[in-house]
């Protein structure tokens, strides 16, 4: 079973997500999009003030940013929630290990809470 690092890792491996010479470098998330990622961070006890520099004055894509909390610059929870997220909107979620609870507050299937609520986990695989 990959963990989830390597799953991240795999998919800019195969190519998704990855920035084309005729793309833009920045991100393009809507204004909702970028609520759905804060509220998220809040809602699992992080500070999402990072997240607002990275994405609004920095653009940085949804990839590169997760990488970054991967490694440490976000607290523990919030970063496998939206990484989750992440990998459910791009089909690489599967064998994660977590449980139906952590799915759900996720915002996977049955979900109510995190991204899933308001719809924002679309917007994460920009």
């Amino acid at each position: 079973m990959k963990t989830t690092w390597e799953q991240v890792m795999a998919l800019k491996s195969a190519g998704k997500n990855r920035t084309q010479e005729s793309e833009p470098i920045a991100n393009d998330l809507t204004r909702d999009e970028l609520e759905t990622i804060y509220a998220t961070i809040d809602f699992f006890g992080g500070n999402y003030a990072q997240a607002q520099l990275e994405f609004e004055f920095c653009r940085y894509r949804v990839f590169d940013a997760l990488a970054m909390y991967v490694q440490g610059r976000l607290e523990e929870t919030p970063t496998k929630v939206l990484v989750y997220a992440f990998l459910q909107a791009n089909g690489g979620a599967s064998g994660t290990g977590w449980s139906s609870a952590q799915n759900t507050a996720a915002g996977g299937s049955g979900g109510t809470g995190g991204t899933g609520s308001n719809g924002g986990s679309g917007g994460l695989n920009r």
